[in-house]
């Protein structure tokens, strides 16, 4: 019982771990992003056009970074994986 409870608690710890990892290189790639910088790392990119904007979107792990281009502006944002892109 007593390994059992170290196992769960080394995994717990890293999983809390690579969540923070992601969140800062998520922050630290959408800072780089709105700066026209290259990103530290993509896992995935997704592109969308229509007539009246480019959607782009940049999977980070847990996180996508969405960027909206149209003609009058460009928006960035930062969503868990599993939600819409638009």
């Amino acid at each position: 019982m007593k390994v059992f409870r170290i196992v769960c608690n080394v995994l717990i710890y890293l999983i809390i771990i690579m969540v923070l990892i992601n969140t800062v290189i998520g922050y630290i790639n959408f800072n780089n992003l709105k700066e026209d910088k290259n990103l530290i790392m993509v896992m995935k990119t997704d592109n969308y056009e229509s007539d009246e904007k480019e959607i782009t979107a940049y999977y980070i792990g847990i996180y996508k970074i969405i960027t909206i281009k149209t003609q009058e502006q460009i928006s960035y944002q930062a969503k868990l994986w599993f939600m819409e892109d638009f």
